[in-house]
């Protein structure tokens, strides 16, 4: 019982830590992209693909850093 009450407690502040983090977060992503955008034309993020856990292929975005050909 007290293991389920610890997991749960940990997944509530992991979930408050990032809702925070994304909060502080917004304004430098907001940033970024608009400078992206104005300085070249072309998608403001790139979506790499990467093996993750257990061999799956996800897509991660990131910011685009260069030029579109």
């Amino acid at each position: 019982m007290e293991e389920v009450l610890g997991m749960g407690l940990k997944r509530a502040v992991d979930f408050l830590l990032a809702l925070i983090a994304s909060v502080i977060l917004l304004v430098p992503i907001l940033v970024v992209a608009l400078s992206v955008r104005l300085t070249s034309p072309g998608p403001i993020l790139y979506w790499s693909k990467r093996i993750g856990r257990f061999n799956q292929i996800f897509l991660m975005p990131k910011f685009r850093s260069m030029r579109v050909d």
